[in-house]
């Protein structure tokens, strides 16, 4: 739901819950996000872009945001959309 610096944010317990689940039992997990998920925060932190092999975000996220997400060690693909 929302991202800064790198950190995972949901506003419901339970589906962070299920998303660290899903993360937890995944061979190879991709996360797709669009700008409009990044510079916010919500009430649980659920873990890093860096649990992730490949971040796939579009070319309007933010630099600052973008080099965040490298810094966790994840793979970052740029898509024109």
């Amino acid at each position: 739901t929302a991202v800064l610096q790198g950190r995972l944010y949901h506003p419901m317990r339970d589906v962070a819950e299920i998303k660290e689940a899903m993360l937890g039992s995944a061979a190879h997990a991709m996360l797709l996000l669009d700008h409009t998920k990044f510079g916010k925060t919500a009430t649980y932190l659920h873990g890093t872009t860096g649990a992730f092999g490949t971040v796939i975000t579009d070319a309007a996220a933010p630099v600052d945001e973008m080099a965040a997400l490298r810094a966790t060690g994840a793979r970052v693909d740029v898509i024109d959309v």
